[in-house]
């Protein structure tokens, strides 16, 4: 898979790899057709004795399959989990992704949904309950934004 890879620290700014492989945490991103593919997370734990990498995905419906995807991208050994959305719905410049997570054996433990508005910001996030199918959403959040009305070009989170 080609495209272009960014590098940021946790909170997305963008660094060099030698500053990433410098920091305890940073963030290596795949951009595919200038759409964001895949996001990995890698954090040293265990006072420097491994780094765990978390993985989002964004998975192709038509071209890849999930299975593999997790088999692709969790790892015991390797101290690797992700989470794989898939299942896109884009209606109005808003998108709804539904998405699975799995723990480093390949085991899902979440699920839930997320939308997103044209400008990739969050506006709702939701996880289901696996376990217990008769209690259906365990936590939800929906985040509102606007324009402050002296500063007007300049979106603020309520």
């Amino acid at each position: 898979m080609s495209g272009i890879i960014k590098y940021t620290d946790r909170y997305g700014i963008p660094i060099s790899i030698q500053q990433a492989e410098q920091m305890q945490e940073y963030c290596k991103e795949l951009y595919v057709n200038n759409e964001l593919k895949k996001r990995e997370t890698f954090t040293i734990r265990g006072r420097g004795t491994y780094i765990h990498k978390y993985s989002k995905y964004y998975l192709d419906d038509a071209t890849e399959n999930l299975n593999d995807v997790v088999q692709q991208l969790c790892s015991a050994t390797n101290h690797s989990s992700c989470t794989i959305y898939f299942n896109c719905q884009n209606s109005n410049g808003f998108s709804l992704w539904d998405f699975q997570s799995f723990k480093d054996d390949g085991t899902m433990n979440e699920k839930g949904q997320h939308v997103l508005d044209s400008l990739g910001r969050e506006i709702y996030f939701s996880l289901f309950y696996i376990e217990q199918p008769e209690r259906v959403i365990k936590t939800a959040y929906k985040f509102m934004y606007a324009n402050e009305v002296d500063k007007s070009d300049e979106n603020i989170l309520f």
